[in-house]
């Protein structure tokens, strides 16, 4: 199949590959500037007469600023208006590209029939940088490529070490792997995360920290992110994911918001162009497809406790659209995604929204949303999202509600191998609810192949993770160490976990002060408080009056010697 230059949508006439400026076809008059580069492009093949969109790539010429200006000036001419033949352009020599996300190689291997022989040939075609990948020190001296093309973080790395792998269908994720966390801080030690799939039962695709407050678990996921991200950079050799996405509904985190991430990567690489009006920032927010924050604050980064409903309903609108454009390459719907995920909670059959002419639309699992994108303006998206049974709309808890929302914004952002960063997930779960959270994010986790890191002050969630999974942070002289559960805390009881985990044994409790005073009053006579009390005390209230007959008797054994 060739491949073409079009600066018009109208593509459909001839097979081949079509690269076209990111702002054909939308609302924006100028194309994207990606820190002085004009290198973003739409990707569409087309099949008899069909169009695929495979996504967006990047292409850099050396020594040239704007890659469209390249392909006009030196692209054959078709009989075609505004469409030129590229074909052997590009070069490895004085040209790179590399698509935006792992996605794309997925899609080139479907829309080829998996055929290695021209697959290969169209990532020749178009300088790939994952099938030149060998070329990658050489890209790196180029003006450019580092910053428009292969900036510093987890998702670049990923695309240039397995993109041609994933378009030839040979790539295979690992399924046992370790983070090094290195805090650069005198006051941390460093720790590391385990994750095995191998595991016959309990994968380990969660990692859990946990400590009390102020030992750093924060600190540690908001550290994890940087790195990820770019933004820092780490003297370990990290696994690589397609995308991060840290989900925080604490009203005190302090992770970036896509915008304030945006702000900070161009702080690092400053950009030519100094546009700060409202829509050019709209498009650079579309453009960092690599990270997603799930929080309170919205999209200008303003706390709003209002916004997770309204982002629950942007998602669903986001998993119509993906579901409709990319229905040719999976068989598996993300909205299909959604309610096997939240049917392990939640007993629904329908998904609503209100429109704005007071009308609802109604989503069924196999639904499928002919031009979605037209009820973008339709929606009523501040109302939020209403589960249904048999027509009737569900009266859900304040957890389950909080899960609802939860739940199809990140359905709505994964991506197979993403690192998904979870700060205090529990806040506002009773233990029933957290039950059904652990259970749905394993859920999607292993359908994604993903992975998780939670800072968590639950014995419930820990109780569904293997000990290699737990680390506990303790402040020790001043410096943070972690350490490993002495027992195994898969399916372990929440006694135990409290007792090790969080401290419990070493935390003096209320019960324990009124027990000692009624031992005061009785002249320390364990036996009489025993038996005057025993049948108002629990459990715990009788080990803790037992432990100080055993004290009483050691004492009496040392006067006796």
């Amino acid at each position: 199949m060739n491949v073409y230059f079009s600066n018009t949508m109208k593509i459909n006439e001839y097979s081949g590959f079509y690269l076209i400026p990111d702002h054909i076809g939308s609302s924006y008059s100028k194309p994207w500037d990606d820190f002085g580069y004009i290198v973003t492009f739409k990707v569409y093949a087309v099949v008899d007469g069909v169009r695929h969109s495979l996504g967006i790539t990047k292409i850099l010429v050396k020594g040239f600023e704007n890659t469209a200006e390249y392909f006009e000036k030196n692209g054959a001419e078709t009989d075609r208006d505004k469409i030129y033949k590229v074909d052997g352009l590009l070069v490895p020599d004085f040209c790179v590209s590399m698509a935006s996300s792992i996605d794309f190689y997925t899609k080139l291997n479907v829309v080829l029939k998996k055929d290695e022989e021209k697959i290969s040939k169209y990532l020749q075609n178009v300088c790939d940088a994952s099938y030149y990948n060998d070329n990658k020190e050489i890209f790196l001296e180029w003006p450019g490529f580092n910053t428009s093309i292969f900036r510093d973080g987890s998702v670049p790395q990923s695309i240039l070490r397995n993109g041609y792998q994933v378009a030839i269908g040979r790539y295979q994720p690992e399924k046992s792997f370790e983070i090094e966390v290195n805090v650069p801080m005198d006051s941390f030690e460093s720790l590391s995360f385990k994750f095995n799939r191998k595991r016959d039962v309990g994968i380990t695709n969660i990692n859990l920290l946990i400590g009390t407050n102020g030992v750093g678990k924060t600190h540690v996921l908001k550290y994890m992110s940087d790195v990820v991200t770019g933004l820092v950079g780490s003297a370990e050799e990290w696994p690589c994911f397609n995308k991060l996405i840290v989900m925080a509904y604490s009203p005190f985190e302090n992770f970036y918001t896509k915008s304030e991430l945006l702000i900070n990567i161009e702080k690092k690489y400053p950009s030519k162009n100094k546009s700060n009006s409202k829509a050019r920032n709209k498009v650079k927010l579309l453009k960092v497809n690599e990270y997603e924050y799930l929080g309170f604050r919205n999209d200008e980064g303003i706390f709003d406790v209002d916004w997770p409903r309204e982002r629950s309903a942007k998602a669903i609108l986001s998993i119509l659209e993906y579901d409709y454009e990319n229905s040719w390459v999976y068989s598996t719907s993300r909205l299909k995604m959604i309610f096997d995920t939240l049917s392990l909670s939640i007993d629904f059959d329908e998904i609503s929204m209100d429109l704005i002419d007071g009308t609802t639309l109604n989503l069924g699992k196999e639904d499928l949303i002919d031009e979605p994108s037209l009820y973008r303006k339709k929606i009523k998206f501040e109302a939020g999202i209403k589960y249904l049974k048999d027509g009737e709309e569900l009266s859900l808890s304040s957890g389950q509600m909080i899960y609802s929302y939860m739940l199809p914004a990140l359905v709505s952002e994964i991506v197979d191998e993403s690192l998904i960063i979870i700060d205090e997930p529990e806040l506002y779960l009773h233990p029933g609810i957290e039950v059904g959270l652990i259970k749905m994010l394993k859920y999607l986790l292993k359908d994604t192949k993903s992975s998780a890191v939670i800072a968590t002050h639950s014995a419930v969630l820990a109780r569904e993770v293997e000990k290699k999974a737990v680390t506990i942070l303790r402040k020790e002289n001043g410096v943070t160490r972690s350490y490993t559960p002495s027992f195994e805390t898969y399916g372990a009881s929440i006694d135990l976990i409290n007792t090790e985990a969080f401290d419990d044994f070493s935390v003096s409790k209320p019960f324990q002060a009124d027990i000692n005073a009624l031992l005061i009053e009785n002249d320390n006579d364990v036996s009489a408080v025993i038996e005057k009390y025993s049948n108002e005390f629990g459990d715990d209230a009788l080990i803790y009056l037992a432990s100080k007959k055993i004290d009483e008797d050691d004492d009496l054994e040392m006067v006796d010697r």
